[in-house]
């Protein structure tokens, strides 16, 4: 009995402290408020809103990689979610931005607070109770967004229902804070339009290194974004990387040709997994920006396109993704990550369930040798007495003995 008690008090000791150990503390469901001028949850349908997002019931992770993205564009099915296998510009598609912190504001950086990458962030930190704030530009009611194609796809958000996407950042996937929050627009009748452009935010700069060619989707066509810009002859469409660059963690400058004077273009890393954009090109149809490589990248050969949203001219080259010099061997990573991800006041408290555990199994053994010992000594005082019994015996039976004799 006692054997089994044992057991059964290390099998609970092993699951508490494993279930404290991987169970971070969760607030409630985590909700998403939008206000602006236009009024709550509502942006303007004239031109572009600058929105207020609020959240509250988010996953705080102390220390932990990452944190969250905050995106506007839309999304499909109820299983649109990265944690549920969702992926960008499949299941949910949004307006891109450069992952630098001084971006156009049409996507925000929340950070886990103490996180390695809170530098970057753009939209301050999500706080101990799971609350957070901060601004989201939307250049008006119809949009541009990466498609699955990863080119940009035009959504018409009178027709189709936009709202504020938050998704786990730097690719981490996590079903807490992971939320659709619908933005309706007000003040304007409903038809076509098109998309107020943000600018181009960090579309200076040099690259160099060797270009790789591409071939484009469609021919360019000479254009012009004003009166004082002249027409730019066709050129030949091409992408260049500055290789050096081509860090993990760190931002890669690069530069295109080939596409119409003052057209908005994107650039999409691999499958979605960066962006930037939308920028715009020059009078010569030229674009020079940095594209913010994530920290997590997989490290070897990846693909760049750029696209032209009016032309439809796609530049694509490929890459080599180069480790930081400051990076740990695979495991060491891991490791160091899960650390960064657990409070310490949880694991004082795993350790002392364990140490109860041990205390009252330490217990049960001591209260099992003290029965043992006194069952032992039960047992040699009821030995001692039948001898002393039988001796009693012998000396009266050799008393009555010599008496017999005597007589």
């Amino acid at each position: 009995m006692i054997r089994r008690i044992s057991i059964l008090l290390v099998a609970l000791a092993t699951a508490l402290t494993t279930t404290v150990l991987t169970a971070l503390p969760v607030s409630a469901a985590a909700r998403v408020s939008v206000s602006s001028s236009a009024g709550s949850g509502a942006a303007s349908a004239t031109g572009p809103t600058s929105l207020t997002v609020s959240g509250s019931g988010f996953q705080s992770i102390p220390r932990a990689f990452g944190g969250i993205y905050v995106f506007f564009g839309v999304v499909e099915g109820g299983s649109w979610r990265p944690s549920q296998g969702g992926a960008s510009g499949r299941t949910f598609r949004y307006i891109p931005d450069s992952e630098s912190k001084n971006n156009a504001g049409f996507q925000r950086f929340v950070a886990f607070p103490g996180s390695e990458t809170a530098d970057a962030a753009n939209g301050g930190e999500i706080a101990a109770d799971g609350t957070w704030k901060t601004s989201l530009n939307v250049p008006g009611p119809v949009i541009n967004v990466i498609g699955r194609t990863g080119s940009t796809e035009q959504v018409d958000c009178r027709t189709t229902t936009c709202g504020v996407i938050t998704v786990g950042a730097h690719g981490v996937k996590n079903a807490n804070n992971e939320t659709f929050t619908p933005v309706k627009f007000v003040g304007g009748s409903s038809g076509s339009g098109n998309q107020s452009s943000g600018g181009s935010n960090g579309s200076t700069g040099s690259s160099s290194g060797s270009t790789t060619q591409a071939t484009p989707g469609a021919t360019p066509t000479t254009s012009a974004t004003g009166d004082e810009v002249t027409a730019a002859a066709p050129q030949e469409v091409s992408l260049g990387i500055d290789r050096a660059t081509a860090i993990a963690g760190r931002v890669m400058s690069f530069t295109a040709r080939g596409f119409q004077p003052g057209e908005q273009v994107t650039v999409v890393l691999d499958d979605g997994l960066a962006a930037q954009g939308p920028l715009v090109a020059g009078t010569q149809g030229e674009v020079a920006s940095v594209i913010q490589l994530p920290r997590d990248l997989r490290l070897g050969t990846h693909s760049m396109r750029v696209t032209g949203a009016a032309s439809g001219v796609i530049a694509q080259a490929e890459f080599v993704v180069s480790p930081p010099a400051d990076a740990l061997p695979a495991t060491e990573t891991a490791v160091g990550a899960a650390d960064t991800s657990l409070d310490w006041a949880w694991i004082a408290v795993a350790v002392a369930a364990a140490v109860l555990a041990m205390i009252l199994l330490a217990g049960l053994i001591g209260a099992r040798r003290a029965r043992k010992d006194a069952q032992t000594a039960a047992a040699t005082r009821q030995r001692d007495e039948h001898l002393e019994a039988l001796l009693e015996q012998a000396r009266e039976r050799g008393y009555a003995e010599v008496m017999d004799k005597q007589s």
